[in-house]
């Protein structure tokens, strides 16, 4: 195994930025078209993770959100947070 040389990585990540600045090199851009967000109550939620046989806990893990965020979720208090879940089914 390799060992890395982050401060070299690091470096030369500073230089592609000072070159994007003067002009001499084009950083690489990607589109990307967002999905509709799913329109999910705090109920479909919940099932959701009672399908996945997974505690608030795991679940929010795997959402990388808190399991107060997993919470009102299910609480229908943060809906606008489901498109995460529509990322993971997707």
């Amino acid at each position: 195994m390799t060992r890395r040389d982050v401060f070299h990585e690091v470096l030369a990540g500073l230089r592609e930025i000072q070159a994007f600045e003067k002009g001499r090199k084009t950083l690489r851009t990607h589109r990307v078209t967002p999905k509709p967000l799913p329109d999910l109550s705090g109920e479909q939620i919940r099932e959701m993770r009672n399908r996945l046989d997974v505690s608030r806990g795991v679940f929010a893990h795997q959402l990388r959100v808190s399991a107060r965020i997993a919470a009102a979720m299910e609480w229908s208090i943060l809906i606008a947070l489901c498109w995460i879940i529509s990322r993971i089914l997707t």
